[in-house]
């Protein structure tokens, strides 16, 4: 996690005479949603190899 607020600070520091606030909240919000997207993901991958687990391979 640090990697990645590492590489997050950068960027907008990088773009800082580029982005404006308002972009930079989208930048944002939008790795937020891809963030969650791949939790959700990750969870769903995890169940699937629970029920797979559960039953014997016949």
């Amino acid at each position: 996690m640090n990697s990645f607020q590492a590489e997050l600070i950068g960027l907008v520091y990088r773009h800082n005479n580029r982005l404006s606030l308002e972009q930079i909240e989208i930048v944002l919000l939008r790795l937020l949603e891809l963030v969650r997207a791949a939790k959700d993901n990750r969870t769903k991958v995890s169940k699937a190899v629970d029920e797979a687990a559960k039953n014997p391979i016949s």
